[in-house]
């Protein structure tokens, strides 16, 4: 593996399987209103997470696809699927609480938690078409992420974060950056009532 995907993963750990924990995704009371409101808070979190990206100079010399991994346009697709409207969507609040991505190893970090979730988006793929009728055109965009490319997608991610974060103290502004975007990501999603409490 990577070498620094592996201490990524080590450094984000707990924060990575505690917001799994807390999320009731497939618990039988999680309902289709439950589901547009998780869409909304990731809009409100990636909407704002993306324009601080989008100023980052040099992250299109390492990975030259990023538009075409912008997952703004995913949620709204889908937000717009599920019945809001044009205004409602632009009138989602943003997380006013984000790491700070003036460096291109924190933007690396920063990529490292959003490129990952694809990873597990396809599983929830599958379910939102056998619980809901969900797919790519109704509503389920954001989560089908890459489709068939993902895998592709994330040895190609894999690839760019090696070779823009190199040494110290670039690895550690990414494992800083990657694990305060969990923990801000954990609060934003408390602030809408999305996330249960974990018995210790």
């Amino acid at each position: 593996m990577n070498t620094l995907l592996a201490r990524l993963k080590q450094h984000t750990w707990d924060c990575h399987r505690r917001l799994e924990q807390r999320l009731p995704l497939f618990a039988p009371d999680f309902s289709r209103e439950d589901y547009r409101r998780l869409l909304q808070c990731f809009l409100g979190i990636h909407r704002p997470l993306e324009a601080l990206l989008a100023r980052q100079p040099q992250l299109p010399a390492y990975l030259p696809d990023f538009a075409a991994r912008l997952k703004t346009p995913l949620l709204e697709a889908d937000l717009a699927a599920l019945g809001l409207s044009a205004p409602d969507i632009a009138a989602i609040p943003s997380c006013p609480h984000l790491p700070a991505v003036t460096e291109l190893p924190a933007a690396f970090g920063c990529l490292y938690v959003v490129e990952g979730a694809t990873l597990g988006g396809q599983v929830i793929s599958r379910y939102l078409s056998k619980q809901w009728q969900l797919d790519v055109d109704h509503g389920a965009r954001f989560f089908s992420g890459y489709g068939a490319d993902t895998h592709a997608k994330w040895q190609t991610f894999g690839h760019a974060l090696t070779a823009a974060v190199r040494g110290e103290p670039a690895e550690t502004q990414a494992l800083h950056s990657a694990r305060a975007l969990f923990l801000d990501l954990e609060h934003w999603m408390e602030q809408y009532g999305l996330l249960q409490q974990v018995t210790p």
